[in-house]
């Protein structure tokens, strides 16, 4: 379980890592957000393991986005389910931010200034960064309601990117 939200040129993600196992439920630290390997976007993903190869996500995420930058690209029309494996992304480029759900069959293309967020948490957090406008206190109001959610969490910046292409 995870809150991943973009906000202002930034991608955040919270690093508590939740696995159930029958009547137990165990807590674990680890990164949910990533620079992709050619450095063009940022991503995280729900409803997938952390341990797939990122390698693959990271060339399905980056074939659709290349489909997006044609502005009549509607994913409901062209879209392809078997075109990737990940259940729910949050994609963060120099120029825009992108969610794509395969289980809602979705994509949703908005510009950086949008809050947009993915996750158990998604609704808390969309509602906590419009009141405060500061995302430690955004992620410390989700944590305090979500108990899947952490209050640390990982920001990468569009400066660290390159131009989609």
């Amino acid at each position: 379980m995870t809150t991943i939200v973009t906000h202002q040129g930034y991608i955040h993600g919270d690093h508590l890592q939740v696995v159930y196992e029958g009547p137990f439920m165990f807590k674990s630290v680890c990164d949910k957000i990533f620079v992709s390997k050619n450095k063009q976007f940022a991503y995280g993903t729900i409803g997938s393991s952390l341990v797939e190869d990122r390698s693959e996500i990271e060339k399905q995420i980056h074939a659709i986005l290349l489909k997006s930058i044609d502005a009549e690209y509607n994913i409901a029309n062209r879209f392809n389910e078997e075109e990737y494996t990940f259940p729910t992304a949050l994609v963060l480029t120099k120029d825009f931010v992108v969610t794509i759900s395969r289980k809602s069959n979705s994509f949703t293309k908005s510009s950086h200034e949008t809050i947009m967020s993915i996750g158990s948490g998604l609704d808390i957090m969309t509602a906590a960064l419009r009141y405060t406008n500061d995302i430690t206190k955004s992620y410390a109001i989700v944590a305090s309601i979500d108990n899947v959610t952490g209050s640390k969490y990982s920001t990468i910046s569009t400066t660290k990117l390159k131009v989609l292409k």
